[in-house]
């Protein structure tokens, strides 16, 4: 028999938050009532839908680049031990399948903010964006995971 299973990769697996994490639990619902088997990687989650499972995966820390970092290590150290036949991320995610990220591709959503801010302004934005450390984890991220 063929593994109908899929995993979904968000840092926060809880439809009151709205956005990204309504539609995933709408789409796992949904796939799983048509007997998908649903697996959930996150950091932590709210209610599930029936039959949907829920991997809580390590990723806190004290600043935005540690708790991304650490996220993305706790994600692909459970993909090189488990097996999907399907992952589906919402955000940063080694060995994705699909990549869906409702948040935009950071470096696409960073040149449309800089193309909002004239003169001194732009030019205080871009360089706080180079010195971000958030900023500097999320490029370094998504340049190795549109890699591979």
């Amino acid at each position: 028999m063929t593994d109908r299973t899929t995993a979904f990769v968000i840092p926060h697996a809880d439809r009151s938050r709205g956005g990204a994490e309504a539609y995933l639990m709408n789409l796992v619902e949904d796939l799983s009532g048509w007997g998908r088997r649903c697996v959930i990687l996150c950091r932590d989650h709210g209610a599930l839908p029936h039959g949907v499972e829920a991997v809580r995966l390590r990723g806190g820390g004290l600043t935005g680049s540690i708790r991304i970092r650490r996220f993305w290590n706790s994600v692909r150290g459970h993909l090189e031990e488990n097996s999907y036949p399907v992952v589906h991320a919402l955000d940063l995610c080694p060995r994705a399948t699909v990549v869906n990220p409702h948040g935009g591709v950071e470096a696409v959503w960073l040149r449309q903010y800089l193309r909002s801010k004239v003169g001194l302004e732009r030019s205080w934005a871009a360089l706080a964006r180079k010195i971000s450390a958030r900023e500097r984890t999320v490029f370094d991220l998504e340049a190795r995971m549109y890699a591979d």
